[in-house]
């Protein structure tokens, strides 16, 4: 190639560059910290949220290794509400047969569609949807679903567990801010008064509309870890546990203020 093929191939690679660099200045703010190549990245919308991603996926990954090893190219997965498709991104890096995500925002959506443009991973799809829409004759059946970051985001968590249940055939995967511990509460329940320690609490998300991080329905349910886990049991996973944070990990999981249960 000559000196001015050279140039003229140059020239092209700068024009390319330039538009990626404005698709992600145009999708943005981003969640997620993505490598495209070619030194590009998608720039986080906040520097805490790296130590938060890094957390969540060491946690995760030894018992998906654990379960999983030796036959991921066998293994199907769905990403619930999958933002922009992170998580999924690193399961299909690991062989995993299939990977469905969808989320509720069709922005996320077009975000992850962009990202795998770059990453060019065969194994994985996304799509919009609703996750109260969930159901095994729309989605078909999975060894592994992820909720990861979801759950305190809904207006009915129960029915949504009770859907990730109907679709899984081996692991669920739950990331979940929780509530703070707290006294148990008590009603009059029918002619006696019933205590439990089980909380859940209403808050309210009126930002959902530009924040793709919040709600989509305003309200959102958040149990604590004993909610959780009576929730889990009752939709019926039957060997529920709860992965333990490890030093220097992002603090909220420290704190158990988030948890991460692993459902079977």
């Amino acid at each position: 190639m000559g000196v001015k093929g050279r140039l003229t191939r140059l020239l092209r690679l700068d024009r390319e560059r330039r538009k990626v660099l404005d698709e992600i200045k145009r999708l943005g703010p981003w969640f997620y910290s993505f490598q495209l190549g070619d030194g590009l990245e998608t720039p986080l919308i906040d520097e805490w949220l790296a130590l938060a991603h890094e957390t969540r996926f060491a946690m995760i990954l030894p018992e998906l290794d654990a379960h999983f090893s030796g036959r991921w190219s066998e293994v199907t997965c769905l990403d619930m509400g999958c933002n922009e498709g992170y998580v999924g991104f690193e399961i299909a890096k690991l062989g995993a047969k299939a990977v469905v995500g969808f989320d509720a925002r069709a922005a996320n959506i077009e975000k992850a569609e962009f990202v795998n443009r770059h990453l060019r991973l065969p194994n994985i799809k996304f799509h919009v949807g609703d996750v109260t829409a969930l159901t095994p004759e729309a989605y078909g059946l999975f060894n592994l679903t992820l909720c990861l970051g979801l759950l305190y985001h809904l207006e009915s968590p129960i029915d949504v567990l009770r859907r990730a249940r109907a679709v899984t055939t081996e692991l669920c995967v739950i990331d979940t801010q929780v509530l703070k511990p707290g006294p148990a509460v008590a009603a009059v329940w029918g002619p006696k008064v019933e205590e439990t320690e089980d909380v859940i609490g209403l808050l309210e998300e009126p930002k959902c509309d530009w924040n793709p991080l919040a709600s989509t329905r305003r309200i959102s349910l958040v149990p604590n870890r004993s909610a959780l886990f009576t929730m889990l049991r009752h939709v019926g996973f039957t060997d529920v546990r709860q992965l333990m944070p490890y030093e220097g990990c992002f603090d909220q999981y420290a704190t158990f203020d988030r948890v991460i249960a692993i459902a079977k």
